[in-house]
């Protein structure tokens, strides 16, 4: 189990080896009126909260948490989200673009 301890947020997020071997999906779709949405599915239930703020602080855009597990981001953060995942701890080989 490693710690990693992030900037600006109270607590140390632990992550498991069972969180690590997931793939995360990382893509765009269009909302309502045409506009432009991030989607990141496979984070993980345990760290999903965490990982949603920590998201939304850095690219100071509005998001959500849908029913089935997924972060939803307002705009196109595809090219961004996976290096701040990276710096939130998920390693780059779990990444998939689509």
């Amino acid at each position: 189990m490693a710690k990693i301890n992030i900037p600006g947020f109270d607590n140390e997020i632990d992550f498991e080896k069972e969180d690590i071997s997931v793939r995360i999906k990382i893509y765009t779709e269009t909302s309502k009126f045409n506009k432009l949405v991030t989607v990141i599915s496979g984070v993980g239930k345990k760290n999903l909260e965490e990982v949603a703020k920590f998201l939304k602080k850095k690219l100071a855009c509005g998001g959500t948490i849908r029913d089935d597990g997924a972060i939803v981001l307002q705009g196109d953060h595809k090219k961004r989200v996976p290096g701040l995942l990276k710096e939130f701890g998920y390693k780059e080989e779990q990444f998939e673009l689509l």
